[in-house]
Order: C-alpha cells, then sequence, then structure tokens
C-alpha cells in the first residue's frame, strides 16, 4: 500500500497545476460570499435568520460544488495515466492484490479531500460570511464530504471496472448527479423554518448517508467485481 501510495503522489505531480487552480478558483468563489455578508449586514431592511443562511449558503455553495467535485478530474487523471502505461496488468502481475489497488485508490480521493475541502472550509470561514459555529463546521463538512466521497466512490467504481476512457462521460454525468444530491437534500432545513435550527443535522445525514453508507456499498460492489476483471 506505502509503495502505491508513492505511486500517486508521483502521478499528483502532473495534476499539480489543476489542484492549483480549483484551490485558487474556490477562494475566488467564496469572495462574493464575503460581499453578500457586507450587504447583510448593512441593509436596514430586517432580515430573518433563514434569509441571512441562504444567502450565506447560496454564495459558498459554487465553492462547495468545487471543493466536492472536482477531486474526480485528478482522480480520474490518475487513471488515464495508469492505462496509458500498462500499469495495471504489470503490478497485477507482481503480485500486488487487486483489493489493494482500489484501496489505494480510495486513500487518493481522501487526500483530494483534504486539499479541496480544508481550501473550502478555510477560505469560507475566513473570507466568506459563514459564522464560525459548531452548526456551521459540521453542516458544511458534512455536507461537502457527502458530496465528495459518494461522487468520488462512483468514480472509482467506473473507472475501475470499464475504464477511464470508456466511462469519461458517464463518470462526470453521474459525479456530478451525486454531487448535486446531497447539496439539494441540504437545502431542505433553509426552506421550512422548523428545520432551520437543526442545520447541522443534515450536515450529519449528507456525511452519514452519502458519504459513508453509500460510498461503502459503491466500494464493496467495485471491489466485488473488480476481482473478476482480466487485465
Amino acid at each position: 500500500m506505502k509503495g502505491l501510495l508513492i505511486k500517486e503522489f508521483m502521478n499528483l505531480k502532473t495534476s499539480f497545476f489543476i489542484i492549483l487552480i480549483y484551490v485558487i478558483l474556490i477562494f475566488c468563489l467564496t469572495i462574493p460570499s464575503s460581499i453578500a455578508g457586507g450587504d447583510v449586514t448593512t441593509n436596514p431592511d430586517p432580515i430573518t435568520p433563514i434569509e441571512e443562511g441562504l444567502i450565506a449558503f447560496g454564495s459558498a455553495a459554487p465553492g462547495l460544488f468545487i471543493a466536492a467535485f472536482y477531486p474526480n478530474t485528478v482522480l480520474n487523471s490518475s487513471y488515464q495515466l495508469d492505462e496509458k502505461s500498462n500499469w495495471t496488468p504489470f503490478i497485477i502481475s507482481v503480485g500486488v492484490r487487486k483489493s489493494t489497488i482500489i484501496s489505494s485508490k480510495v486513500a487518493l480521493s481522501l487526500i483530494l479531500d483534504v486539499i479541496f475541502i480544508g481550501v473550502f472550509l478555510i477560505a469560507s470561514f475566513v473570507l466568506g460570511s459563514i459564522p464560525f459555529t459548531l452548526s456551521s463546521v459540521i453542516f458544511y463538512v458534512g455536507v461537502s464530504l457527502g458530496c465528495a466521497l459518494f461522487s468520488q466512490a462512483l468514480t472509482i467504481m467506473i473507472c475501475s471496472l470499464w475504464g477511464s476512457n470508456k466511462a469519461i462521460v458517464l463518470s462526470i454525468f453521474l459525479s456530478f448527479l451525486t454531487t448535486a444530491l446531497p447539496l439539494v437534500f441540504a437545502l431542505i432545513p433553509f426552506f421550512v423554518e422548523s428545520l432551520f435550527n437543526y442545520l447541522w443535522v443534515f450536515g450529519l445525514i449528507d456525511l452519514f448517508v452519502f458519504g459513508i453508507l453509500l460510498s461503502i456499498i459503491v466500494l464493496v460492489i467495485t471491489n466485488h467485481f473488480y476481482k473478476k476483471r482480466d487485465f
């Protein structure tokens, strides 16, 4: 596993500029959140906590989407490099188990999450208008991880079973869908006043249902069929 992770880190060098661009993009998308927060505080008209929260979420949503969705771009490029170099048949021939290969891709996705989601959270709480409270931290961590883990688990399944080149369109479409679903679910408390005080609960639901439960199911299915795939 250690050797596979070192190899993935070496491959990340080829995606350095992609990572840098998206990190800058996340910060740029956070600026409107700060502006919106200034408008709210200077606006003489009364504004409800739900409206203020919806403004903050709407301003942060583009950066949240980028943070959760675009690690798939780097993850997909990892598969493309493996396929171009015929790396998978070689590493299997020297005795590395297929389950270990899948595990290395999962570890890579977690590393990417730390980078992208970490940058998003720092930018949102420091530069944006999102209040730094326990509820908001749980909500945005849960939603972003829920989106990212589910989306990346599906990308790993598609690329592992059908190949990145053959399944690139399907991978992008389904990754977009699985990123959007948790985001839509997270909007519910902003339109139901009685649920707004339990905003953090929806972050935890996104994390455990989309991020953990569904991701585990997808990865178990992937591991099962990947073992049967011939290279």
